[in-house]
């Protein structure tokens, strides 16, 4: 599947779009377990979608043959005028639940589906990207002026740290899961 280019107040990408980035050279989707998911684009410089090649559009990928499409938001572009091409780098659209918050959500002993409600609830303004998990294991934890990602990992205190498990990003859920696959 060619990568295919959206405004970026898009929220149904059922369509093609701004259209189909037929001339794209390179579309290559990078994921590290319970770490980053990325995107990195090589298209002509001379395009019709020159003028979308911005931070904030979005771009609907297939990370492999497996899985179904990805939304990723373009963070960075690098015009090449030697080779007439343009990099374009965009991350998961679950990114941006990096920039909602949770103020204060005391977790006593709940499974991984009601620590992702909590989350969900305790957010500062709500998202469209919905949380989910399937572990059953059981913790406590405090999550206290704390951006949503750094709740699910990369901190001290996450659920990666007390209910383990492995991340799974989907155009509008993030999921913590016993096992992906």
């Amino acid at each position: 599947m060619k990568p295919r280019i959206y405004k970026p107040t898009e929220k149904d990408f059922t369509h093609n779009g701004l259209g189909i980035m037929i001339d794209t050279t390179r579309c290559d989707v990078t994921e590290e377990a319970n770490g980053k998911y990325e995107v990195e684009i090589e298209h002509p410089l001379l395009s019709r979608f020159a003028d979308f090649f911005e931070n904030g559009y979005q771009i609907k990928a297939k990370p492999n043959d497996q899985e179904d499409y990805h939304i990723f938001e373009i963070k960075n572009t690098y015009k090449d005028t030697i080779n007439n091409s343009v990099l374009i780098y965009g991350q998961s659209r679950t990114y941006k639940l990096g920039y909602r918050e949770v103020q204060h959500v005391e977790i006593d002993s709940l499974n991984g589906a009601q620590v992702m409600a909590a989350i969900e609830n305790g957010m500062d303004e709500p998202s469209d990207v919905r949380l989910f998990s399937d572990i059953q294991t059981v913790s406590s934890t405090t999550f206290e002026a704390r951006n949503v990602l750094n709740c699910i990992a990369g901190e001290q205190g996450s659920m990666l740290q007390f209910w383990g498990g492995e991340i799974r990003r989907e155009p509008f859920r993030l999921s913590l899961l016993r096992r992906r696959g």
